[in-house]
């Protein structure tokens, strides 16, 4: 009887400490947000360009794309000309542009990165507004909130 009770015990125990949360692989390559409080996801393209990270994230027929001054983990406020969100039909033709909406704030935070492994994870915050489309939307800003990435540096160029 004793043999059983030290099974069980053992048992409980193996059950308890191989499901802790720190066994879970980590999810990378991901690109998920809310857009106008809708949720969004796509895949992630990052890439180093001299001293900048520039990130697509690429959804279904729709890219949201930031360029950062590059300097490791930290929060980075964007400003005019940092960040852009496009449309397409046939993933080739643009139909939509939205750029920085220079009266809000947007922000990029990275969270993580391995210089050794490439892997760089973060969020982000975007609002931008319409620059054009064609044809016309009655969507005039858009607005990605509790946005989150992560992903493996494709290439680096100096």
């Amino acid at each position: 009887m004793k043999t059983h009770y030290w099974i069980a015990i053992l048992f409980i125990t193996s059950v308890f400490t191989s499901c802790s949360e720190s066994d879970d692989p980590i999810e990378t390559n991901f690109v998920s947000a809310e857009l106008n409080n809708i949720p969004w996801a796509g895949q992630p393209e990052i890439n180093i360009d001299g001293d900048s990270l520039v990130f697509l994230g690429i959804g279904n027929e729709q890219v949201v794309v930031f360029k950062i001054k590059f300097e490791g983990e930290g929060s980075y406020q964007l400003s005019t000309g940092q960040a852009l969100f496009y449309t397409t039909v046939g993933q080739d033709a643009l139909t939509s542009q939205f750029i920085l909406n220079s009266d809000q704030t947007s922000e990029v935070t990275i969270t993580d990165y391995n210089a050794d492994s490439g892997i760089v994870r973060g969020r982000f915050e975007l609002i931008l507004a319409q620059e054009w489309s064609n044809p016309k939307v009655d969507t005039n800003t858009l607005w990605f909130s509790d946005g989150k990435f992560s992903g493996i540096i494709n290439a680096v160029t100096n």
